[in-house]
């Protein structure tokens, strides 16, 4: 029998297995002693509910216990046609128990009696299975054994199976349910199972696979779910602990490691969709055309698989343009595949970098050495800098958008354009407009533009997003607004206009709130691409297909991914204090400092100190339990009698520290909260800090200051008074 860990509402933590039964309390940190314990009935068996209430069995005779571990109530008896009670479950409402024999039993707490009983488990398990048994709100049950189980529905009596037959590979250990109601099962090979409450599909959740090639990392032994912040923890074979929130499922990044196909180098530069649920991608070594339903990639067009291909774009006439580096355009059109040089001016132009098609169906591309008008009939390009010398400058643009007017907007390595194609005009912001807002366009590099469902213009560069209104009013997102990271690549808005953006190392989502007229940004960093050794040497790409998903490449493959299915990450539990420290000395529990010890118990337990006037250099730090997304979380905090307001900060690794020199004598309340990157503020923690004054300036002090001082005056007035008297007197 594997080990079985109960914790009650005493806190004692209680340790089962086959013939032994130990209990821990967490208050005293210590083993008790259960002689004298326990009822005098003759205890074979030991449980802990769900709620925390302890249940006891003779192996005749079900109890019901008190915190006090005294029998409160007799709820059922099992004769032999019943069997040995394997399981039990109560709400505190009902209380189910199941048998051996394939017998199930509700007892009803109110009625004292037995209200049902079923027989469907009969011949279901053998040997000697752990049972586990979770009650829903709505008083569904889930129903698992080592190699089977399913869902119980109450009110119609219904079994559902949803692991029968063919399931004894599982060996299930651990079962437990979400929020939602949904159950969580840990296996011995297979790692972790969820199956959903409603749908009862099954989903394998991958993770635990990727850290041990011999996998034991999979062998799961206990298994316990958050209720609050969706957290699964988990207790592994010779590997400690483990946990998993469905947030760590939101970006699964498509490479070789899980793609049916192969890929020679995993880059992606350019995408664009196809039909039939495809999309293509534009790798250093050639296309590849991705399956996002059966998850499988093949190379495409064998004649480009040496090519660098930058750009991919679908026109209105159904031809496909790739456009390569250092090897000119190719066309795919009617089955066939096309290519010839582009010449400007008797030149051939063989570094393509962009393409858009106008409301007129004219063709834009972007070369090095300008953008211009490309005819797809004659393969010629009409470059805008030989109309308009001032361009001159711009030799290589990245990026091409329209804006609400259909004016062609250019991105170039060192500025921005918009030329009217329709009156044959050209704005250079920081040329034309030199004493407008606009002008601060001018001198970035530009790696992405997009107009959004508002008519706003996104510009991606290398020092933040610009964003232009239709009137010429520029805001501006960068550190100050949450980007860690400056380099923007790509941008794309979902069907909920929110925006999302790619940076260098992470993936941003920026939602827009318009009040009175005037627009604010909310920025949160939805996933942090550490230590994939990305460069900044290409602009990655990004792609919105027509049923909402989402692509942005990497230089290790690409991301694709649902918006409306992304969780945030949420930090339900105030932060912790994890250390404290005097004159950046740490001040432990139980050590003496200047002679005295500051704390006897934990410092998350104590939460105080009392300090002298001399000891006013402090650092309190504390930590958050987002272990989930720890590099997405952050904190504010203020010390009340001296901050006026919140302070706040982001941490990579969940924790924060905050100093202050010199308190002054008073006392003080340090109160911190944590949010992760949904920025929903935890419960806030707060830890007292006294700083008593020095002993001459304490009340007593200035009592005996008073009194000495009144004392002297009265002496004073007496002895003058004496004196005038005897001068009388004389």
């Amino acid at each position: 029998m594997m080990p079985v860990l109960y914790v009650d509402a005493r806190e004692r933590v209680w340790i089962k297995e086959k013939g032994m039964l130990e209990a821990f309390d967490l208050a005293t940190e210590k083993f008790l002693d259960l002689k004298g314990m326990l009822p005098d009935v003759g205890i074979n068996d030991f449980f802990v509910d769900s709620g925390r209430r302890i249940w006891m069995t003779d192996g005749k005779h079900v109890f019901f216990c008190d915190d006090d571990l005294g029998v409160v109530q007799t709820i059922d008896s099992s004769p032999d046609i019943y069997g040995t009670l394997l399981g039990l479950e109560s709400d505190g409402k009902r209380c189910w128990m199941v048998y051996d024999t394939g017998i199930m039993r509700c007892y009803d707490m109110k009625q004292k009696r037995t209200v049902r009983q079923e027989v469907f488990l009969k011949g279901k398990y053998t040997g000697d299975p752990r049972i586990f048994i979770k009650i829903l709100e709505n008083g569904d049950l889930w129903v698992f054994w080592n190699n089977g189980g399913g869902y119980y529905v109450n009110e119609t009596r219904a079994w559902n199976e949803c692991i029968g037959a063919g399931g004894d590979h599982l060996s299930i250990n651990a079962a437990d349910t979400d929020k939602s109601g949904n159950v969580w099962l840990g296996t011995s090979r297979h790692g972790i199972y969820m199956i959903d409450r409603y749908s009862l599909n099954i989903s394998n959740i991958e993770p635990l696979y990727h850290h041990a090639s011999d996998g034991t990392w999979s062998n799961v032994h206990s298994l316990v779910v958050d209720k609050e912040s969706g957290t699964v923890w988990i207790g592994l074979f010779n590997h400690g602990m483990a946990y998993f929130h469905p947030v760590m499922n939101n970006f699964i990044l498509y490479n070789n490691e899980n793609l049916s196909g192969k890929m020679d180098i995993e880059d992606v530069l350019s995408m664009c969709e196809t039909d039939g649920n495809a999309v293509l991608l534009g790798t250093e070594r050639g296309v590849y055309r991705f399956d996002a339903v059966g998850k499988r990639i093949e190379r495409i067009f064998p004649e480009l698989s040496e090519l660098l291909i930058k750009m991919i774009c679908k026109d209105s006439e159904g031809r496909l343009w790739l456009g390569s580096y250092q090897d000119g355009l190719y066309c795919m059109e009617n089955g066939k595949m096309r290519h010839r040089d582009i010449v400007w001016d008797t030149l051939a132009v063989t570094n393509i970098r962009a393409m858009v098609e106008d409301r007129k169906g004219r063709l834009w591309l972007s070369v090095h050495g300008g953008v211009g008008r490309f005819n797809p009939d004659t393969w010629t390009l009409d470059l805008l800098s030989d109309r308009f010398p001032q361009l001159a400058k711009y030799m290589v643009a990245n990026t091409l958008e329209l804006d609400s007017k259909g004016r062609l907007v250019v991105g170039a390595d060192n500025g921005i354009y918009v030329y009217d194609a329709d009156k044959d005009s050209l704005f250079v912001p920081e040329l034309d407009r030199p004493d407008s807002p606009i002008v601060s366009l001018g001198g970035e590099k530009y790696n992405c533009i997009l107009r959004d469902s508002r008519n706003l213009l996104w510009m991606g560069t290398q020092y933040g997003i610009k964003i232009v209104h239709e009137d010429g009013a520029v805001d501006y997102i960068g550190e100050d607004e949450g980007l860690a990271n400056l380099t923007v690549h790509s941008i794309q808005e979902d069907n909920n206009h929110e925006m999302w953006v790619s940076t260098l190392d992470a993936l941003y989502r920026i939602t827009l709130d318009e009040v009175d007229g005037k627009i604010s940004y909310k920025v949160v960093c939805m996933d942090l691409n550490q230590g994939k050794g990305l460069d900044n040497l290409y602009e990655f790409c990004s792609l919105k297909l027509h049923d909402g998903t989402l692509c942005f490449g990497r230089l290790d493959g690409f991301y694709m991914f649902t918006p409306e299915n992304i969780v945030l990450t949420p930090t339900a539990r105030a932060p912790m204090f994890t250390d404290f420290r005097l004159f950046n000395r740490q001040v432990a529990c139980g050590e003496e400092y200047n002679g005295r010890i500051l704390f006897a118990e934990s410092l998350n337990k104590r939460r105080s100190v009392t300090l002298d006037y001399d000891e006013n250099f402090v650092t309190v730090e504390f930590s958050s339990l987002n272990f989930t997304n720890p590099a997405q979380t952050y904190f504010r905090y203020q010390l009340e009698g001296l901050d006026k307001e919140w302070i706040e900060i982001s941490s990579a690794e969940r924790q924060g520290a905050a100093t202050y020199s010199y308190l002054p004598p008073g006392e003080y309340r340090f109160r911190v909260m944590a949010a992760g990157n949904d920025r929903v503020w935890s419960p806030e923690s707060v830890f007292r800090i006294e700083v008593r004054p020095p002993f001459w300036a304490t009340l007593w002090a200035k009592v005996s200051y008073f009194c000495c001082f009144a004392a002297f005056w009265w002496l004073f007035f007496l002895f003058c008074g004496s004196g005038t008297t005897a001068s009388c007197s004389g």
